[in-house]
């Protein structure tokens, strides 16, 4: 099986390949400009950080929280787990990310391991050109869908009919869309973005 990047523009880990079972997304976040108290909107019991050109800080839950200060390689958790995240930063880089990985019903140790603890199937698809569509074929016996744009400069649109995608449901910049009581079998979802080469991560939990 053809091995795929799941960080944008570069590989986190080659072990993992489309298609595996992993357990976590990465959301790049650009640092051109200073965010204070960022909404994030995603399931998870732990997250680490793995590259900053920015010191940041982090709250989960909300923002009546203390912020966490954290550096390359640092790790938050909450083992009752979260279902959003703000983020704040106090100085800017041009032309920077931050790159986080949030894992979903697992924690990172203190290693930045990990120990699999649900059953979360890794997709992808690759927009090579913008507004062509393209497709990401789904396995089986998947109750729940989750579909994260992680970029800052591209809309997608997702549809599950061929050639309709132009028309499909919108992900904004940073969103991403849950879809639960499933019962999908075999099926395929069709995707285009607005702007080129940017990648739609999906996972299915089945």
């Amino acid at each position: 099986m053809e091995r795929k990047d799941f960080v944008s523009g570069g590989q986190l880990d080659s072990k993992f390949a489309e298609g595996d079972i992993v357990t976590y997304s990465v959301i790049n976040i650009p640092t051109d400009a200073i965010l204070t108290d960022f909404l994030f909107r995603g399931t998870g019991r732990s997250m680490k950080v793995i590259s900053s050109p920015v010191a940041l800080s982090i709250k989960l839950h909300d923002t009546n929280k203390d912020g966490i200060p954290l550096e390359k390689n640092g790790i938050i958790r909450d083992r009752t787990g979260f279902k959003e995240f703000y983020i704040t930063t106090t100085q800017t880089k041009a032309g920077g990310q931050i790159s986080l990985m949030l894992s979903h019903g697992l924690e990172f140790d203190s290693y930045g391991e990990t120990t699999l603890a649900s059953n979360v199937i890794a997709r992808s698809g690759v927009c090579t050109l913008a507004d062509t569509e393209y497709s990401i074929a789904l396995g089986n016996n998947v109750k729940q869908l989750i579909i994260n744009n992680v970029y800052s400069d591209a809309l997608f649109k997702v549809s599950f009919v061929s050639g309709n995608s132009a028309n499909g449901l919108p992900i904004q910049p940073y969103d991403h869309k849950h879809y639960d009581k499933l019962d999908f079998d075999g099926h395929t979802l069709y995707i285009q973005s607005n702007t080129a080469a940017r990648t739609l991560y999906v996972e299915e939990l089945t």
